[in-house]
């Protein structure tokens, strides 16, 4: 069975967003960092660099900086990726080589 694993995004006092990464026991716990803004599920996917992708996650897609930029998002028991006009969604399985760029939490898209 796939571990669950969730990224939550906080607010701290002083406006700045952190990020912390959260199994199904470790949220049961309690123990969190400030006010929640997001809770983001694991993909089960990795990018290029062997890094986890998010709920929330932009990743560019292909191997050139000119390449379109998506936002991954969960739906209808999938996760797809949209452009940021969301006129143009694919499945995530589907893309490859990607890579993450950022997050909708923390570059304000």
């Amino acid at each position: 069975m796939t571990e669950l694993k969730f990224k939550y995004y906080y607010k701290r006092q002083n406006g700045s967003i952190i990020h912390s990464f959260y199994t199904i026991e470790e949220i049961e716990e309690g123990n969190f960092y400030g006010e929640i803004v997001a809770r983001c599920l694991y993909t089960g996917c990795k990018d290029v660099d062997g890094k986890e992708i998010y709920e929330g996650d932009r990743i560019r897609y292909g191997d050139t900086n000119d390449n379109v930029v998506f936002s991954v998002e969960y739906d209808k028991g999938t996760f797809i990726v949209y452009d940021d006009d969301k006129d143009f969604s694919l499945n995530l399985n589907h893309l490859k080589p990607i890579k993450i760029i950022g997050n909708i939490y923390e570059d304000g898209v």
